[in-house]
């Protein structure tokens, strides 16, 4: 038995990716309520995971990971109220699906 799968709707996809290092918890809590605050109106087309973590030798941080369906101008654009607490780091890519997948 064969199944063909359907030719996908985009070429590329933008990898996401945006993180805090040795932050505090009150930032951990401000990105947090962003983050809730956020995701009920989020654009269909992003999927994103986020960790908040208190690891030994990096201590507190956060790390979000994941694709949008769209340009890279546009994700930058969704990810701007995270971008206004302190501390962000943020790394958009346009690449094919596969080649996101395996990074």
């Amino acid at each position: 038995m064969m199944f063909q799968l359907p030719k996908p709707m985009n070429s590329s996809v933008t990898l996401v990716r945006f993180f805090y290092v040795d932050t505090t918890k009150e930032k951990q809590a401000q990105v947090m309520n962003i983050w809730q605050n956020w995701l009920p109106e989020l654009d269909k087309r992003m999927t994103l995971v986020a960790s908040f973590y208190n690891a030994e030798g990096e201590e507190l941080g956060i790390f979000a990971n994941g694709f949008f369906y769209g340009s890279p101008e546009r994700a930058r654009k969704i990810l701007q109220p995270f971008a206004k607490v302190e501390g962000f780091r943020g790394e958009l890519e346009s690449l094919s699906f596969l080649e996101a997948v395996k990074k």
